[in-house]
């Protein structure tokens, strides 16, 4: 059985984020203000995370691979 894959948090906490920010603009500020500091705390918490392989995810790739599959495809 394959390995299952924990719920992705910071892309959760991106689209609430971005989605507040957006609600935001149009109907009351302050939430556009907390989805720009929510944006901005999941950004800061995860510019520094890597793989598990410890290397930063931008050198994980070569040219030619495509990211959008899974490595057992």
């Amino acid at each position: 059985m394959a390995d299952q894959q924990g719920p992705e948090w910071t892309r959760g906490l991106l689209a609430v984020g971005l989605l507040l920010l957006i609600v935001g603009a149009f109907t009351m500020w302050p939430l556009c203000i907390v989805g720009f500091l929510m944006i901005l705390f999941v950004g800061a918490s995860t510019a520094s995370q890597r793989r598990a392989s410890g290397k930063p995810p931008e050198t994980l790739l070569r040219p030619g691979d495509r990211p959008w599959h899974r490595e057992a495809d």
